[in-house]
């Protein structure tokens, strides 16, 4: 017997797995995205931006300096659960340096926002924000 949403879930999967069929390139990247959760896309590019040869730093830095608190926790908990191991590992492993410390504490919810000035004075100095 299937939970209430179950069915549901198993639905969305079948137009995914359609949707890659019928479609390429990054329009077939786009829709597939469009079809998760917003915590759960970030997530995999996030993955996706730290695997692998190099990183993604553009792609870092885009999400984690423009999500909210709660949208950083989602992301925390997702990522966890998707890849059991936390995103801060990932993080450190990957990058270096003050950059590594700042995203470092981009990774973290905060409850007071003063934090945030000195991080993205850190960005800016470093000119990795136009």
């Amino acid at each position: 017997m299937l939970l209430p949403n179950e069915h549901i879930f198993f639905q969305i999967q079948d137009l995914v797995t359609d949707l890659k069929e019928k479609l390429s390139n990054h329009f077939q990247e786009v829709i597939v995205g469009l079809m998760y959760p917003p915590a759960f896309f970030d997530a995999y590019q996030l993955r996706n931006a730290m695997k692998g040869i190099g990183t993604d730093e553009n792609c870092l830095i885009e999400i984690l300096a423009s999500r909210t608190n709660d949208e950083i926790n989602a992301i925390n908990e997702v990522y966890l659960m998707q890849f059991d191991v936390p995103i801060q590992f990932d993080v450190e492993s990957e990058t270096s340096g003050h950059f590594r410390d700042a995203l470092v504490i981009l990774t973290q919810v905060f409850c007071n926002l003063l934090i945030w000035y000195p991080v993205c004075f850190v960005f800016y100095e470093i000119n990795i924000v136009p």
